[in-house]
Formats: structure tokens, sequence, C-alpha cells
């Protein structure tokens, strides 16, 4: 196919934003509880003090459980979307992910109680799992091949938006009259991520293919590419299909589909049949428990895992209260600048991905972070207040480089086509977990250790860059150029 005009760049780029918009979803409830913290948990009152206020009284367990509930419904959906979403496609997945953030959303801006809270945080878990597994799914099948790399990084952006939306919010809201707005502007964004979802945004033509349904492939390609010249990448696709032993050209209309070229551009109109399609995708299961993904499986989970461990969620989650003795007056505007600083540094990496190298990004970026979390530890426990924010800040930074966008995008590329959804969901799960263990006992540590809790983070930064050194591929192999393995 010859170059993409203007039209098919705003086209793909307008579906990515969308579909993106379930990434600002996530981002904003992972940080929505972050500048408000105080003052939903009474924290905010004066010693001795109990005025007529709206807030509810929570321990530092209690702010950890209300944190952390969001984990635990994320982690149930991240183990069932890779399936979901390739069974019922990736648009009406996308949509049905909306339910959970508008309901919890509802429930935690209404709470009185504790776990009023934790219930609606955990509801909104379920809509973040599944969005941050289905999210980079459609990104990676949407867009050519020359535009993967900067496709893929739109989704850690997406969240670094939906971060700098509540901190911004958590600026002007953050008192004990107006809490409650923060969090019920979840609940809009889960509106305007639906209307906007049904009313445009596209089936993937790949999903389409692997569901036998050619006919709709090759018009969305089309559409998507505002061109009628999309053989060679449709035959692509087809190809992959076959490869993965998919019945799905087993009738003349099929056969026609799969042979169209452009000389006979009139059987790209043939309709698909409609028989049943039985997927071969590799189920959850499989690719846990079969030996020959288990070196894919390794790196997957040990890279999600280490993007949490090395401490991000501890500023994403706590950045206010992490630095509220030394900036009591300027804590939420500091946070809202690492988020600002956050999101540009992950668009500018965008451009270096494929430049470097994944592998190098990950370790240029866990390395900054194992320095300047020392140093933010440093900083906290002996005061000095310029050096925790100028560390705050580059720890946030060198995580936008690498550990941040890169493990999402590396899940596509290390596993063959047909285990993709179940690395995915095996991956955000681990994800998931490690996000739980950090949020829940990070303010309990913090209470306990002060800033030394950073110096843990900093030896799982160094136990990470040695896991990437030793597992990691140094290149990565385009997931449309791997071929596909048997589930044998």
């Amino acid at each position: 196919m010859s170059s993409l005009s203007r039209k098919a760049y705003m086209r793909i780029y307008a579906m990515v934003a969308i579909e993106c918009l379930g990434a600002v979803q996530y981002g904003y409830h992972m940080a929505e509880l972050n500048a408000p913290e105080a003052y939903i948990s009474c924290r905010a009152l004066p010693p001795g003090e109990h005025a007529d206020v709206d807030c509810i009284p929570m321990t530092a367990e209690d702010i950890g459980s209300v944190t952390s509930l969001i984990s635990i419904g994320g982690l149930i959906t991240a183990l069932l979307a890779g399936n979901a979403a390739g069974i019922l496609g990736r648009r009406k997945f996308s949509i049905i992910t909306c339910i959970p953030f508008i309901i919890g959303s509802v429930l935690t801006g209404a709470a009185t109680k504790v776990w009023h809270m934790q219930i609606g945080r955990f509801i909104s878990g379920l809509g973040a799992g599944a969005a941050i597994v289905v999210i980079p799914l459609y990104l990676s099948e949407i867009g050519p091949a020359n535009l993967r790399g900067q496709l893929g990084f739109m989704n850690q952006v997406s969240i670094n938006v939906g971060i700098l939306i509540a901190q911004v919010l958590g600026i002007f809201f953050s008192t004990f009259a107006r809490w409650r707005l923060i969090l019920f502007f979840g609940a809009v964004l889960g509106l305007l991520y639906g209307s906007l979802l049904v009313s445009f945004l596209v089936e993937t033509p790949k999903w389409y293919v692997s569901v036998g349904k050619y006919q709709l492939a090759r018009t969305t390609l089309q559409f998507l590419r505002d061109s009628d010249n999309v053989d060679k990448e449709f035959n692509s696709l087809a190809s992959i299909s076959k490869e993965e032993d998919t019945p799905v050209a087993t009738t003349e209309e099929n056969r026609a589909l799969l042979t169209a070229t452009e000389s006979t551009p009139e059987t790209s109109l043939i309709p698909a049949s409609s028989t049943p399609v039985k997927s071969n995708n590799v189920s959850v299961h499989t690719f846990v428990f079969s030996k020959i993904y288990r070196k894919e499986l390794i790196v997957v989970v040990g890279v999600l895992t280490a993007q949490q461990f090395c401490g991000i969620n501890s500023i994403i989650f706590y950045g206010v209260s992490v630095l509220a003795k030394l900036f009591p007056e300027l804590t939420t505007t500091i946070n809202c600048v690492i988020s600002v600083l956050n999101t540009v540094v992950t668009m500018y990496s965008s451009t270096l991905v494929d430049k470097y190298g994944r592998k190098q990004l990950l370790l240029c970026s866990i390395s900054g972070m194992a320095v300047f979390s020392a140093l933010l530890g440093f900083g906290i426990n002996n005061s000095h207040s310029i050096l925790s924010a100028l560390s705050a800040t580059l720890f946030v930074v060198f995580f936008a480089i690498g550990l941040g966008p890169v493990p999402f995008m590396l899940v596509s590329e290390l596993v063959p086509h047909n285990a993709v959804g179940a690395a995915q969901s095996v991956g955000t799960t681990a994800n998931w977990l490690s996000t739980f263990v950090i949020g829940y006992f990070f303010p309990i540590l913090q209470a306990k250790l002060g800033g030394s809790t950073y110096y843990i983070f900093t030896f799982f930064c160094f136990a990470s860059i040695t896991f990437i050194w030793a597992l990691v591929p140094w290149s990565t192999v385009s997931i449309e150029d791997k071929p596909d393995e048997t589930n044998e």
C-alpha cells in the first residue's frame, strides 16, 4: 500500500484518541484520591478539632485499602479481558468497560462510609482492568506497521493525561466542601467515553479476520487507510489467520476475498460466510502452564511486575502526602507539575522507542529511577525540600522514558499472535497484583520508615535492571513478522 493520505492519518488518530479515553479514565482513577485524600479521610482537620465537615474518618490501613482496592477489581477483569475481547471484539468490549467506570465513580462520590468507598473503588477497578488490556490490543491492530511504536505509546500518554486531569482538579476542589466533585467527574468521563465509542469507533480489521468476517475486514481497512488499494495489508492479515489454522477460508466467498487483487476489486464486495468460526487463540491456562511459552511468561510477568515494584505509584497514589511536610502549601501544585512533565516526556519518548529500542529505554529508565529514588529517600529523611522535589520529579520523568510505556508494548511483540490476548491478561494481572501491594502497604511503610521506604524501591530497581539485562531481548520482532506457535 502507498503512503497514507492526510485523511487516513486523521481517521486513525481519531480512533486512537477515542479508544484511549479508556486509558485516560484508568489514569484518572489511579490518581483521583491523591490530592483530596487528607480531606476525604479527615486528616486535614486541625488536631483536636471536630467541626461538622464532610469527610470520612480513616486510618492509614483504611486509606491503603480504599486506594488499592481498585487493583483487586482490575485483577479480576484482567484475567478475563483478553479472551473476552477476542470473543466479543475490541469495540464491543471497550463499550462494556464504560459501565463499571460510571457506577464506581457514582458510588465513591456519594460514599458516607469507608466500605462505600471500597466498593466504589473496586467497581471502578473492574473497568480499569478491562480497559488496560483491550486498549493496547486495539492500538496494535488499528494502525500500519510504521506507526505501531508511536501508537503504542499513546496508551501511556493517555494514562498520564488522566493523572494530570485528576491533579489539576485536585488544585481547585481539594476542600471539605468540594472533594466529591473530583470523584463524580469520573462518571462524566465514563459517559463521554461510552458515547464516543458507540457513535464513532470502528472494530479492528484484524479482529474481523480472526472471526472470518473478511468483507468487514476489507471494508474497515479501506475506510481506515482512505484507499481501495489495501490488498497487500489485507492479504497479510489473512495469511496470519491461515497460519493460526483458523478455518475461515472454507467457502467460495472467503476464497474469493483471500485472492482479491487490484485488478478484480469487485471480489472485495462478496460477503463473507456467516458460518461460526472457531478461534485457535491460546488460553490463559495454556500460556501459563505450557512449556512452549515459559520464557515469554517469565519476561511478561517480570517486566510488568517491575513497572510497579520500582515505586511509581507511591507518587501517583500518595505524592501529595509524601511531600506534604516539606511543602505544606505547594504540594498539590508540585504534583501537578510532575504530572505535566510525565505527560510531555512520555510523548517525546514515543519518538525514541523505534530508534533506540525497547530494552535500551527500559535500562536507561530504571537506572535513573534507582538513582533518584535513593536521593528522594535521603531528601525526605533529612528534610531537604529542594532535593526531595527535584528527585521526585526526575524519578517520574525517568519512569516516563521507558518503564511507563514500554512494558505493555513488549507483550504484543514478544509472544506469537495467537497468544497475545492471553499474555496481555496474565501480564496485566501481575501488574495489578503489584499495584495492590504498593497501594496498600506504602502508607503503612511510610508511617513507620518515612523516606527510607524509597530505599526499598531502589533495591527493586537494581533487581529489575539485572532481570531485564539477562532476559529481555535487545531487539523485538514486530507482531506482523512473528510466527505463531501451536498449543501442543
